[in-house]
């Protein structure tokens, strides 16, 4: 699936009910291709009084392991970032996803 992620552009940073696709990982590029993610995600981060955005992320995910509070997950074009699961979507995965997570 090559040339399937999302280009960040100003109009992309605009429309935060856009769903992201990471970039494929450059080491060259590895600041500004976090630096583009940080700024499309800052647009789901809950503020008093205001309705939360929620985002879409479409990524192949590398490692799903335990964390100090629950499990992470590690997607492999962000590996910088983790995502925090808690035990019940954790268990949810793992019954849905059963037989791909054996081989």
């Amino acid at each position: 699936m090559q040339g399937l992620h999302r280009n960040f552009s100003d109009r992309d940073l605009a429309s935060p009910g856009a769903p992201l696709i990471p970039e494929p990982l450059s080491v060259d590029q590895r600041d500004a291709i976090n630096a583009r993610c940080v700024a499309q995600w800052s647009h789901a981060i809950a503020a008093v009084g205001k309705p939360q955005h929620l985002m879409l992320l479409i990524a192949e995910v590398k490692e799903i392991a335990p964390a100090r509070y629950g499990f992470k997950a590690v997607v492999k074009h962000v590996p910088d970032q983790a995502f925090a699961l808690d035990e019940q979507l954790y268990r949810r995965l793992g019954r849905r996803f059963e037989s791909a997570l054996t081989l």
